[in-house]
C-alpha cells in the first residue's frame, strides 16, 4: 500500500509539472504552494486533515440568521471550520458588528433603523424581502447553503424561509439547521417557532431541528446557562460539519456532492449525527452514539435514505465497518437506500468516528406519536372499567403508566370530573387521564 501511495504521489508531481508548463497564466506563488503540498504528500510529511480543493470544486455557505444563527456562526469560527464560507445576517447592526463571519449582511435598515425586529416575524420577513437582491447576490456560486437560526424570535422565524426560497431559486441544495425555544420562553414564542419551521420546511431540501427543551434532560443542575447554550450551538455546528466533511475530505471509499444530493434533495425532516468510539467495542459505541443524539427531535427509525461515513486509522477493519452499518440498518427497521463512505486518517489509532445523515423521517415522527397515544389509550381502556376493584397501590401503578407531565396542565377539578364509568357509546378518549 505504501508503494502504491508513493507511486501515486510521484505521478501527481509529474502531472503537476506538465500542467505547470502548459499553464502560463495565474500567480506563480499559488502554483508553488500547490507544488509544495504535492511534495509533502510524496515525501510522507504530515498533511492533516486532508482537504479537497473546495474553492475549485465545492462552495459551501452557511448563513446564520438573527441572534441564534449569529451565535452558531461564532461557534463555527471558534471551531476553525475554514472549509465553509460563513455569512452573518441580521437587522440588528450592533449585534452584527460583533460577528466574526467573513461576510456580514444587514437587512431591513429602513424598517428597523438598525435595531432588532422586536420578536415580530412579519417585520423580519419584510426586512428580508426589502433586501432580497442583496441576499440573492450572497447566494451566488454556492453549491450548498446551510441556514442556521434560533426559531421563535422575529428575525430567525421571519427571515429564514425567505432566504431559503431565494437559495432554491438559484437551484442550490439548501439545508436548514434550526433550534426550537425552551417551553419557559412562552407560548407565543413557541407558536412563532412552529409557524417559522413549517414555512422553512416548505422551502429547504432537508431540515434538522434541535430541541432546547431536551437540553434540560441531559445537563446537570449546576451547569451554567452559558455552557448550556454552547452545547446547543455545538450540536448545530456538528450537524453542519458532518455534512461538509463528507464532501471536502477525500476518502478510501469517497463521497462527494452528488452523494449528498442523492440523500438530501427534497428530503424533509432529517437527522444528522456524529459518534465516536475507542477500545474493543468502538464500532458499536460510535454507531449508537451517532444515531441517538438527545437534542435531535427525530428518530432514525423509518428513515428512507441513509448516508453513512466511517473514519478510522490504518487499523480499521472490515468487520468493524460491517458492524457499524448493521447496527444503523437495524435501527432504521426497514429496507432503505444506503450511501456509504470510508476515510482513512493515519493519525487515528484504536478509534472510530461515524457520521450519519438520515432523511425523509416525517412519516416516522407521525407514526411514533400515533403509536404512543394508541398504547396509552389501550392501557386506559383495559384498566379503567375495573379500577374500582383494584387495591390502592395498583391504582397508582396504572396512573403512573397513563399520566405524563403534560397531563398536569389539566386543572384538578376537570380531572375529577373525568372519574367514573365511561358509557359504552362514548367516543374513545383522545388522552388517557384520571
Amino acid at each position: 500500500m505504501k508503494k502504491k501511495r508513493l507511486a501515486r504521489g510521484f505521478s501527481k508531481i509529474i502531472d503537476y509539472k506538465e500542467e505547470l508548463i502548459r499553464d502560463t497564466s495565474g500567480g506563480i506563488n499559488e502554483r508553488v504552494e500547490i507544488q509544495d503540498k504535492e511534495e509533502d504528500e510524496f515525501l510522507g510529511r504530515p498533511i492533516s486533515p486532508p482537504q479537497k480543493d473546495t474553492d475549485k470544486f465545492v462552495n459551501i455557505k452557511v448563513v446564520g440568521i438573527g441572534g441564534g444563527g449569529n451565535n452558531a456562526i461564532r461557534e463555527m469560527t471558534l471551531q476553525g471550520m475554514s472549509n465553509l464560507n460563513l455569512i452573518a445576517m441580521n437587522t440588528d447592526l450592533q449585534a452584527l458588528s460583533l460577528s466574526q463571519a467573513g461576510q456580514k449582511i444587514q437587512i431591513g435598515k429602513s424598517l428597523t433603523n438598525g435595531l432588532g425586529t422586536g420578536g415580530n416575524p412579519e417585520l423580519g420577513k419584510k426586512a428580508a424581502e426589502e433586501d432580497k437582491d442583496k441576499i440573492s447576490k450572497a447566494m451566488e456560486n454556492a453549491d450548498i447553503i446551510f441556514i442556521t437560526a434560533g426559531m421563535g424570535g422575529g428575525t430567525g422565524s421571519g427571515v429564514s424561509s425567505v432566504v431559503a426560497k431565494i437559495a432554491k431559486q438559484h437551484e442550490i441544495l439548501t439545508i436548514g439547521v434550526v433550534t426550537k425555544p425552551f417551553a419557559f420562553e412562552g407560548k407565543k414564542r413557541k407558536l412563532q417557532a412552529e409557524a417559522g419551521i413549517e414555512e422553512l420546511k416548505n422551502e429547504v431540501d432537508a431540515l434538522i431541528t434541535i430541541s432546547n427543551d431536551r437540553l434540560l434532560k441531559i445537563i446537570s443542575k449546576d451547569t451554567s446557562m452559558k455552557n448550556a447554550f454552547e452545547m446547543t450551538d455545538k450540536v448545530l455546528c456538528q450537524s453542519v460539519q458532518a455534512i461538509a466533511d463528507l464532501i471536502t475530505i477525500p476518502g478510501l471509499i469517497n463521497l462527494d456532492l452528488a452523494d449528498v444530493r442523492t440523500v438530501a434533495k427534497d428530503a424533509g425532516l432529517s437527522l444528522v449525527g456524529i459518534g465516536t468510539g475507542k477500545g474493543k467495542k468502538k464500532a458499536a459505541a460510535a454507531a449508537k452514539m451517532a444515531i441517538s443524539s438527545p437534542l435531535l427531535e427525530v428518530s432514525i427509525k423509518g428513515a428512507k435514505s441513509l448516508l453513512i461515513n466511517v473514519t478510522g486509522g490504518l487499523d480499521m477493519s472490515l468487520f468493524e465497518v460491517n458492524e457499524i452499518v448493521d447496527i444503523i440498518s437495524k435501527a432504521v427497521g426497514q429496507d432503505t437506500n444506503i450511501v456509504f463512505g470510508a476515510i482513512i486518517n493515519e493519525e487515528m489509532q484504536d478509534e472510530l468516528r461515524v457520521s450519519v445523515i438520515a432523511t425523509r423521517c416525517e412519516e416516522n415522527i407521525e407514526e411514533e406519536e400515533k403509536m404512543e397515544v394508541a398504547n396509552k389509550e389501550k392501557l386506559f381502556k383495559e384498566n379503567y372499567a375495573e379500577k374500582d376493584n383494584l387495591k390502592i397501590e395498583d391504582k397508582f401503578k396504572i396512573k403512573d403508566q397513563l399520566i405524563d407531565d403534560k397531563d398536569l396542565e389539566i386543572p384538578a377539578f376537570l380531572r375529577k370530573k373525568m372519574k367514573g364509568k365511561i358509557p359504552k357509546d362514548s367516543p374513545k378518549p383522545k388522552k388517557t387521564l384520571f
